[in-house]
């Protein structure tokens, strides 16, 4: 029998030399035994690990389970995620604001939940009152996460943590040596994780980036969560009190071989503009106080980027 097969186009016709003979191929290449062949087990044998517990299915993933014949399989299911603004001065987008501000964290978080896995539902807003805001959080039964935004620092009307302390949320800690970000509260209660972000939109979306979203993954099962971290060199320079490690919003384009972070002009934490134009985050680390022109630093793609 056959012990190798050759492609159509490495061949040539040719021609009978009389009605009755048979048809003939000219192989044009030296063919060697197995070739083209492809042996029953070359991709998986029996009894081989698959997948291991906490791979990501993407297409390949996928691919590999159809062609064992394996059209379901157990995964974890996504986390439910509840998401509740806070603050009198805040109106929903589709309100006239007036003299107040709308409220981009609830949507904006519920898009971030939604590109990290999760499915959102949002619980409107809490005005700053201890009892509004309580009321507001006694409703989250069923959700695996309970994201809050603002109401986390020490000012006469945050009352988030007041009203997570009357509902039995145990706190896991307060406050983050991270700028922007430092007002963060995470608390659990059973099994559902409260996680209080500061009320700064870009605040908001950093502290979603650095501890919420690793969460998300983790709840979904997945192994490695923490946000990837690539090498770069500094474009210009950056100086800070010690004390707090600073994530600073860069754009970053290869020069070189090489990833060139650049800070973007505007870092204070209600600045979404800045937000919209950074790639990455730059870890700009806690016992420091200067980065000078090309320093080697340590930098964040950001999950938002479109």
């Amino acid at each position: 029998g056959a012990d190798a097969v050759v492609m159509r186009e490495r061949t040539r016709p040719v021609p009978a030399a009389s009605p009755d003979a048979p048809d003939a191929v000219e192989i044009l290449e030296a063919v060697g035994p197995g070739n083209f062949i492809r042996p029953r087990g070359e991709d998986a044998r029996e009894g081989d690990v698959l997948l291991r517990r906490g791979t990501p299915l993407g297409i390949p993933e996928l691919g590999l389970l159809w062609a064992q014949g394996q059209g379901t399989v157990p995964v974890p299911r996504r986390p439910r995620v509840a998401v509740l603004s806070t603050g009198d001065e805040l109106c929903r987008v589709d309100e006239p604001p007036g003299d107040g501000i709308v409220d981009v964290n609830a949507p904006a978080l519920a898009l971030a939940v939604r590109r990290a896995g999760g499915v959102p539902s949002l619980l409107g807003i809490a005005r700053d009152t201890r009892e509004a805001v309580q009321e507001a959080l006694s409703r989250v039964e069923g959700f695996d996460v309970v994201l809050t935004s603002a109401g986390v620092s020490v000012g006469d009307h945050d009352f988030v943590k007041d009203a997570l302390e009357a509902l039995g949320v145990e706190q896991r800690f307060w406050r983050v040596a991270i700028k922007p970000g430092k007002p963060l509260v995470v608390g659990q209660r059973g099994r559902t994780l409260f996680m209080g972000l500061p009320g700064n939109p870009t605040s908001s979306l950093v502290t979603f980036e650095l501890f919420v979203r690793p969460a998300l993954r983790r709840l979904q099962g997945l192994e490695d969560v923490e946000p990837p971290r690539v090498a770069g060199r500094l474009d210009g320079r950056l100086s800070k009190a010690p004390g707090l490690a600073h994530f600073v919003r860069v754009t970053a384009t290869w020069r070189a071989g090489e990833l060139w972070a650049k800070p973007l002009g505007t870092q204070t934490s209600g600045a979404l503009r800045s937000a919209s134009a950074a790639t990455h985050l730059l870890h700009f680390p806690h016992d420091s106080s200067s980065l000078t022109d090309g320093s080697h630093v340590e930098l964040l793609p950001l999950s938002w980027v479109a």
